[in-house]
């Protein structure tokens, strides 16, 4: 390594973390439907964590002296009464833990401002105590984006040893939805996506101490109370775990503190779950329920599938075209290092298939009213680490993906200056698509649109996508120079080899 390796690579840290925060501080400017759907009633909850010392939220909802939501925010389906005829929130508590400190700190200062800043000031920003609540909580939730680009940072930096490349595709990534859409929205799914990457990272160890069997264990556990959904990212992880826990030596150590310290999270999220409802692990919100036949089971199964691929206004390719990169990636990957390839199919697979069954996930795969691919937020810096791994061993970039990138960034572009157009509801028309198309639906109606039943358009369009997609990733294949990835800069072994 050169004299001034450490230097440049700290130097590309504090350029990824200064351009993360101005760019996604830009964003957050421009009219947003931020702090719509579950944000407050998340925050809602905060609220009575910080200063009620409880969750019990019957005195909260509709206080008109709360700056969440102007005090007029109703429960509506977001907070039930449970046990001893207490309201209780039927979303995880997991989140609101975690930024309760913070809410403390941000509360009292909204209150502040909206009381001190100058008249004019406010009126000539639109500003008021519930919306500085707004954005400081969306300042806390970029503060996580940029701790995930950070990681990616790490990850693609010990692929390949040069800063300025590990920056620029870290900042692609992290600046490209579904990340950039969710950056500022305060859901669960940023915090789960960075608690994975760490968590994966931790565990790509090639010899896990106790310390760090103990950060990965806490963190598992963590992600199922910051939400049900999480439950089969949280067993891949636990099976991942043990595996690598019961390589380490001395065995003893790594893989104890591995799942003590899993179980009591995942203990106190059982318990709590008791408390609210009565029951150990079905919730109002988190249940079985499916009343159509295998049929109908098996057709809902692969529109959710394709439409988190597909789908004009959900799909993660819609606004993500970059992520095209991830099949070649993985197929790279399975060439390199079968067993890092093999580990990561099965953390996707085990995370996206129970939400994909209609009988374990009632609730959809859109996520509402939200930006594409909510749903995989939490995996998608895995896809990006494979995305990036096919960028390794392509040499000198083709023609098509300098295109893909261009594509990408002048989509980041146009939603960083609209961010409304990340939003859809679906309705079968994309709102990108439509702003392109100058208001109108030509687009939007050529498009695929992944409700049941599928148009024949939509069934040909997926079709032809899909091959697409394979030829392209075979002749990437075909073209790929196969470099090897030792890491230039060290003697210590590439994240690939551990």
């Amino acid at each position: 390594m050169s004299a001034d390796g450490p230097a440049r690579a700290r130097l590309g840290r504090r350029i990824t973390v200064a351009v993360i925060v101005l760019v996604l501080w830009g964003l957050i400017t421009h009219g947003t439907y931020a702090g719509s759907g579950d944000e407050p009633h998340y925050a809602m909850i905060m609220h009575s964590i910080v200063f009620d010392r409880d969750i019990d939220l019957t005195n909260n909802y509709g206080d008109p002296r709360v700056l969440v939501f102007g005090g007029k925010l109703e429960p509506e389906r977001h907070a039930i009464v449970g046990t001893n005829g207490r309201l209780r929130p039927v979303h995880d508590i997991g989140m609101p833990l975690m930024f309760a400190p913070y809410y403390a700190l941000a509360y009292p200062l909204a209150e502040w401002l909206a009381g001190h800043a100058p008249h004019g000031l406010l009126e000539r920003t639109r500003l008021n105590g519930p919306v500085i609540l707004r954005h400081l909580l969306s300042l806390g939730m970029i503060a996580v984006t940029v701790l995930i680009g950070l990681r990616l940072y790490d990850v693609f930096f010990d692929m390949t040893g040069v800063p300025a490349r590990a920056a620029s595709w870290t900042l692609l990534f992290t600046l490209s939805p579904p990340l950039l859409s969710h950056s500022f929205l305060f859901f669960t799914e940023i915090v789960s996506a960075w608690m994975t990457l760490v968590i994966w990272m931790t565990l790509r160890d090639r010899m896990p101490t106790t310390r760090s069997a103990l950060l990965a264990g806490s963190l598992t556990g963590y992600l199922l109370l910051v939400h049900v959904r999480n439950v089969g990212l949280v067993a891949a992880l636990l099976v991942l775990g043990v595996r690598r826990c019961w390589r380490a030596q001395p065995r003893t150590g790594p893989l104890v503190s591995f799942m003590t310290a899993a179980l009591v999270f995942i203990g106190i999220r059982t318990l709590v779950n008791y408390e609210f409802w009565g029951t150990w692990i079905m919730t109002p919100h988190a249940r079985a329920e499916w009343t159509g036949g295998a049929s109908a089971m098996a057709a809902e199964t692969a529109a959710r599938l394709l439409g988190w691929l597909f789908d004009q206004e959900h799909g993660l390719l819609a606004y993500a075209p970059i992520y095209l990169l991830t099949l070649p990636g993985l197929v790279f990957l399975w060439k390199r290092s079968r067993e890092w390839c093999a580990e990561l199919i099965f953390v996707l697979a085990a995370y996206v298939g129970p939400m994909a069954v209609p009988l374990l996930n009632p609730h959809g795969w859109r996520g509402g009213w939200s930006p594409a691919a909510r749903f995989l937020v939490p995996v998608v810096p895995l896809l990006a680490t494979a995305a990036f791994f096919a960028i390794t061993r392509l040499g000198r970039l083709p023609i098509t993906v300098r295109a893909l990138v261009a594509l990408q960034v002048l989509l980041n572009i146009v939603v960083w200056q609209h961010p409304k157009l990340l939003w859809n509801d679906g309705s079968g028309a994309s709102s990108l698509l439509q702003f392109f198309a100058g208001g109108s639906r030509w687009l939007a109606d050529r498009a695929p649109s992944m409700d049941l039943p599928w148009s024949s358009r939509t069934m040909v369009g997926v079709a032809c996508a899909s091959m697409g997609w394979v030829m392209w990733t075979a002749w990437l294949i075909r073209r790929s120079p196969g470099g090897s990835l030792a890491r230039p800069h060290s003697d210590e072994a590439s994240i690939l080899d551990r």
